[in-house]
């Protein structure tokens, strides 16, 4: 259990340069994503973001999870 867990822990970098490039790239996943939903931001008060493709393809992905089980 101690091998494991000494082999666990040396792949954690605990320095502040790992812990600035976490949250930097965080922060790039959050503003990519906000720009995704919301492409136009004079309509953000009024949009929804999301089409019936959505709808679609969650319809298609459990139709194919429930043929494949």
């Amino acid at each position: 259990m101690e091998k494991l867990r000494n082999l666990l822990l040396g792949w954690v970098d605990t320095s502040s340069r790992g812990a600035a490039l976490v949250v930097a790239r965080l922060l790039g996943f959050l503003v990519a994503s906000f720009y995704m939903a919301f492409p136009q931001l004079n309509r953000f008060s009024t949009h929804i973001p999301g089409d019936p493709g959505d709808a679609f393809l969650i319809f298609t992905l459990l139709r194919w999870g429930a043929s494949t089980s």
